[in-house]
């Protein structure tokens, strides 16, 4: 009577699931994949849903990406484990990679302080504020010191306004700058334009 060893599948485990942000490094896991009689076994990731990815090393064990830009919306991305044993028997995993989008708030930026003579026309410089996501929406200057002079246009990036001709040595005029983002999210920023000279 011929007794025939009957060989078992190795066991794929794919990792567990994942949640992470835009152009976040990410890495597949599929470390705790066996075969129950300890022989090697070969690894070979495959992407099944989602945009595309360029995976390091589809042979890895723990090959990596780097996760797409999902927009707003976010998006799921789909990857298949196929463990393969030195017998040719094979078992199959699947892990779910959740790419979200997380909003961040823009960079206020209000420019440098500077030292002006009486009666220069000066121009406020909001141009180097940033929003590397969604972009900014809008800008809001208003002045939160010295006496009140009139900005061309508080919504403009770059405002102007014109110093009183009558204004004295050290006088100083602060302006703040809000930027929001299409996501309504914001930040602030100061400047300070201080009077040199005399009238």
């Amino acid at each position: 009577m011929n007794i025939s060893e009957v060989k078992d599948p190795p066991g794929a485990d794919a990792g567990p699931d994942q949640k992470v942000g835009n152009s976040d490094l990410v890495t597949l896991d599929g470390s705790r994949s066996g075969d129950l009689e300890g022989a090697p076994v070969s690894f070979a990731w495959t992407q099944i849903a989602g945009s595309p990815v360029m995976l390091s090393d589809p042979s890895s064990p723990q090959p990596t990406f780097i996760a797409p830009d999902a927009g707003a919306e976010g998006e799921s991305l789909v990857f298949e484990l196929t463990v393969t044993d030195a017998d040719g028997l094979r078992s199959r995993d699947r892990c779910v990679v959740n790419v979200t989008w997380e909003n961040h708030p823009p960079k206020a930026d209000a420019g440098v302080n500077r030292k002006v003579q009486p009666g220069t026309l000066v121009t406020l410089d909001g141009s180097k504020s940033a929003d590397d996501e969604d972009g900014i929406a809008s800008y809001q200057w208003r002045q939160t010191a010295g006496k009140p002079v009139n900005l061309s246009d508080p919504r403009a990036i770059s405002p102007t306004f014109t110093v009183p001709g009558t204004a004295s040595e050290g006088e100083g005029f602060v302006f703040e700058l809000t930027v929001i983002d299409a996501g309504g999210l914001q930040d602030k920023a100061r400047v300070k334009v201080t009077v040199e000279g005399s009238p």
